[in-house]
């Protein structure tokens, strides 16, 4: 109950900044987010092969690795969405002064 009071929480927070006039980036985050269960599911089947492969299948297999796979889903998804946002921006966005970007000093003869 717990993961998912936070999933909740995190939606709630990127649908908040998203809903903004420039939230371009928050929307982003958004689908990220949106999209957890779905990466979950697939990480829990690729964990449970692993750990079948590796120490062979066992009885509390599924219960032991849905926490790992529910954080690893979320934070997966938003670096990807984080690395995502970074190749679409313009690299001036993220400097605050940068020196092309003043207009030339007046010369006083």
């Amino acid at each position: 109950m717990p993961w998912f009071a936070l999933l909740l929480t995190v939606w709630l927070v990127c649908a908040g900044r998203a809903r903004r006039p420039r939230g371009d980036r928050w929307r982003i985050r958004l689908y990220a987010v949106t999209l957890v269960p779905v990466s979950v599911l697939v990480l829990v089947g690729v964990l449970l092969a692993i750990q079948s492969v590796v120490g062979g299948p066992s009885e509390g297999a599924l219960p032991a690795t849905l926490p790992y796979a529910q954080w690893l889903g979320l934070v997966t998804n938003l670096v990807v969405a984080d690395i995502v946002l970074q190749r679409r921006a313009p690299a001036h966005r993220f400097t605050r002064h940068s020196l092309s970007d003043r207009p030339p000093a007046l010369v006083r003869d």
